[in-house]
């Protein structure tokens, strides 16, 4: 009986074991990530990958894949699979990591910031070569598009399991690790970069490239002369070389006479071949048409301009000269073609997707030609306009016109229609401007203009009325879609010193409501809102809860000319603005605070609550200090509730 007891309980033993087994091994089949499910916890390369998610994803879905620092993005869609929804996506050939990105309602899911992606694995189950290197290299490049935010520590951290396991993934990725240990540890970087410039040194035959990262190498850590030095050295001894033609690009960039810019430009072209020089020759190009231009040499313009290749580039040349000619009544018949060719340019572009970068989605690319289209076809109904070409006009500002986020641009749309004397449209459209929020005071006095019109026996107390009304549906649709805006993030403490040297952190100003704008000297934008941002220092002035600091930041002149051509330029227009100087990062092209806040361009406006959270972060300038005024009064005013 024992033994038959003993068989029994071993067999159910077996069984248990056998269960749990089968268990575990399904559990390390496939993983979760957030809400989202992959089929395989270890995908390899030609491997099919099922992905599902409770929630809908209806708006796109898309993953960019590394291939050492070569990034590529595919798109794939998800479909209802009774109460979830699902993906099939296959891994690429020689992909060693995916980036994946959902959207649901037009809203990026991010996974608390963390994201969601998966490394490729060989057959032991282990990340291949490039794996984790690949994806801190995603993340800190392309990460704004997953809304994720990779800490330096995180970053360094997948460079350096990469090292160790693969040794030789250092030659692509180190020039990479020692930027990110710099911000770290500057000794750290140094000392590794070091090592890596000895490893090139030693390395024979002596190849070019290999300069070129030791070049770099001494680049990143801020010893310029010793990488001049090198550079001239790398010239004779590789007369054709990368190097040398950096120094022809460097010297047709530089120099102003055009006779001498092209006789550069065509010793280049002797020595290297267009392939070679990729975008780089659109550029040389476009400068050189432009430089014509300045000199009123169109026949030469349009000889130069025709050579350059790339579609997008040409329309860009195209719009840009086509508008400063116009605007400047030059030239009209020739610039109407032109106008019209970055029209056509850009339509054949958006069906071909000829020079789609390889990191962009289809949908991400026609988008931005869109969005470039609505532009130029605003230059070209600005032509068609001055031509009295006003049917024509109308049209193409319609089309400039799209969404309606740009209030110059709706200005002339209604202003073509006035002259057009089709003053039932004006009135329609310049009403729906200003209940969108999207009107300037000038579309405001052409509502009034074709009402009238359309109103003859109306009085201006009526007028005024109807004007108020519209006025008063764009103020709350603004609120509430700042409402929805509104962040609760503990903003970063610093403290900087103003023009006049004075210290100020901004831990001083808990209880306050802190309006922080970053610019800078060169960036016009910055400067055409500051009209606006005087009314704003003065509408505040008198009250002591709400605190106003201008951050010039992105400067890297000495910090004296910097104060030099602060003051100069603030008296100048006699801005009562408080100036802080932001600190540039030793070594880099970064800037303390503006790295804190997270600052990509400029202008930006960040509001801090009286709590110290950032309750809004506002990117760029529209043109409209109406507009701006407002919103600014009602970011302040939500901040403080």
């Amino acid at each position: 009986m024992k033994i038959k007891y003993l068989l029994l309980h071993l067999i159910c033993l077996f069984f248990v074991i056998s269960c749990q087994k089968e268990t575990s091994s399904k559990e390390k089949s496939d993983k979760d990530i957030g809400d989202i499910n992959f089929s395989k916890k270890y995908p390899k390369s030609g491997d099919t990958l099922t992905i599902s998610s409770k929630n809908p994803i209806d708006h796109e879905a898309y993953f960019l894949y590394a291939i050492n620092k070569n990034i590529y993005a595919n798109e794939f869609e998800f479909l209802k699979n009774n109460e979830s929804y699902e993906a099939k996506v296959i891994i690429p050939d020689s992909a060693q990591v995916l980036v994946f990105n959902f959207n649901n309602n037009e809203k990026t899911l991010h996974n608390d910031h963390q994201g969601f992606s998966t490394y490729v694995y060989d057959q032991e189950n282990m990340p291949i070569a490039n794996a984790s290197s690949g994806k801190a290299y995603i993340y800190k490049y392309f990460g704004y598009k997953f809304d994720t935010e990779p800490k330096t520590d995180s970053l360094l951290n997948w460079l350096e399991k990469d090292f160790e396991k693969y040794p030789e993934t250092q030659s692509t990725w180190d020039r990479f690790y020692v930027q990110l240990l710099k911000e770290k540890d500057k000794n750290a970087a140094e000392e590794y970069a070091n090592k890596r410039i000895a490893h090139y040194e030693n390395i024979t035959p002596k190849v070019e490239k290999n300069k070129v990262k030791v070049i770099e190498l001494y680049s990143i850590l801020g010893k310029k002369e010793k990488a001049e030095e090198l550079e001239n050295i790398a010239r004779k001894e590789f007369p054709r070389g990368e190097m040398m033609k950096e120094k022809y690009i460097s010297e047709i960039t530089n120099v102003e006479d055009i006779h001498k810019k092209v006789y550069l430009y065509d010793r280049l072209q002797k020595e290297y071949k267009a392939s070679e020089l990729g975008d780089k020759n659109s550029y040389l190009l476009t400068q050189i048409a432009n430089t014509y231009v300045e000199e009123g040499n169109w026949d030469l313009f349009l000889e130069y301009s025709s050579k350059i290749k790339d579609p997008v580039a040409l329309a860009s040349l195209y719009n840009s000269v086509a508008w400063d000619q116009a605007e400047n009544d030059e030239n009209l018949a020739e610039v109407k073609k032109i106008s019209a060719k970055s029209l056509s340019l850009l339509e054949n572009e958006k069906e071909s997707l000829n020079n789609k970068p390889s990191y962009t989605t289809t949908k991400e690319y026609r988008t931005k030609i869109s969005s470039s289209y609505q532009m130029y076809a605003d230059t070209y109904a600005f032509i068609l306009n001055k031509l009295g070409e006003n049917q024509e006009a109308i049209k193409y500002a319609k089309i400039a016109v799209g969404e309606g986020f740009n209030t110059d641009i709706n200005e002339r749309f209604v202003q073509f229609l006035i002259d057009d004397e089709n003053f039932k449209a004006a009135q329609q459209s310049s009403s729906k401007f200003i209940e969108e929020n999207q009107a300037n005071e000038k579309i405001k006095e052409y509502f009034k203009v074709s009402y009238q019109k359309n109103n003859p026996s109306t009085s201006a107390v009526n007028l005024e009325s109807e004007l108020r009304k519209l006025e008063s549906k764009g103020e709350t649709k603004a609120f509430e879609d700042l409402k929805k805006e509104k962040m609760n993030t503990p903003a970063p403490n610093f403290t900087l010193k103003s023009l006049d040297i004075e210290s100020l952190s901004l831990s001083d100003l808990k209880g306050k409501t802190v309006i922080l704008d970053f610019w800078a000297n060169w960036c016009a934008p910055c400067k055409a809102s500051f009209p606006g941002m005087k009314e704003v220092v003065e509408q505040y002035q008198n009250n002591d809860q709400v605190v106003i600091l201008f951050i010039n930041t992105f400067e890297n002149e000495p910090i004296e000319e910097r104060i030099t051509k602060s003051k100069e330029f603030l008296n100048s227009k006699e801005y009562p603005f408080r100036v802080l100087l932001d600190t540039p990062i030793k070594d880099s092209r970064d800037f303390k605070v503006a790295q804190l806040y997270d600052i990509k361009g400029i202008p930006t406006k960040v509001i801090i609550d009286p709590k110290g959270n950032i309750a809004f972060k506002k990117v760029g300038y529209n043109s409209n200090n109406e507009q701006m005024i407002k919103e600014i009064q009602m970011m302040v005013e939500l901040s403080q509730q």
